[in-house]
């Protein structure tokens, strides 16, 4: 205890944004007897796929009451982790384009926003089907993709291959598989429907 009292103001620093909890104090005030302080942070619920964060609270400065200010020796901090508990489903929409329109695009939809900080990647691939790749579409063009930044949708663009020849409509199927990052046993991916 230190006769007089004093206060400690506090900082905040970490990858959490301050939007991600409450109850944050700048200041501690002691009193005469006071021997330690304690507040509580209470994460805020969210619905986006952020990945792990930290909170890390330091002693920033004191302001002596009536004690000298040598009287104090201020160190350390105090880190937090804040746990994402959310997750996301991938999912790829079917497209159709005809043959001389260039390229076909997909879309993946994430069922949650995907934050910069949980940035996730994915592998891409595909099956043939009555299309067939290196004749009907370019299978090496677009073998991978990626979302982050908030985003929640990401679209992947297949080169077509024009041909003369009369076949009727055709098909394959893009399958999203390897997610990665820092998220990444966050997010699934759907079951291809």
């Amino acid at each position: 205890a230190v006769e007089g009292g004093f206060t400690v103001n506090l900082g905040y620093a970490g990858t959490a944004e301050s939007t991600d909890y409450s109850g944050a104090v700048s200041s501690l005030i002691f009193s005469d007897s006071d021997l330690s302080k304690s507040f509580t942070i209470t994460c805020v619920a969210q619905t986006r796929v952020e990945g792990g964060e930290t909170v890390i609270v330091s002693l920033a400065s004191v302001v002596p009451t009536t004690a000298p200010l040598g009287a104090f020796t201020l160190g350390g901090s105090a880190t937090s982790t804040i746990i994402d508990n959310d997750t996301a489903t991938l999912s790829i929409a079917p497209a159709t384009k005809s043959e001389d329109g260039g390229s076909i695009v997909f879309t993946v939809t994430a069922s949650a926003p995907i934050e910069t900080s949980a940035g996730i990647g994915f592998s891409v691939g595909y099956t043939n089907g009555s299309a067939t790749a290196g004749v009907d579409f370019n299978a090496t063009a677009t073998t991978s993709g990626s979302m982050s930044g908030g985003a929640s949708t990401v679209n992947l663009s297949v080169p077509l291959i024009n041909d003369s020849l009369v076949e009727g409509n055709e098909d394959f199927t893009v399958t999203l598989s390897n997610v990665l990052g820092p998220a990444a046993g966050q997010v699934t991916i759907a079951a291809a429907t």
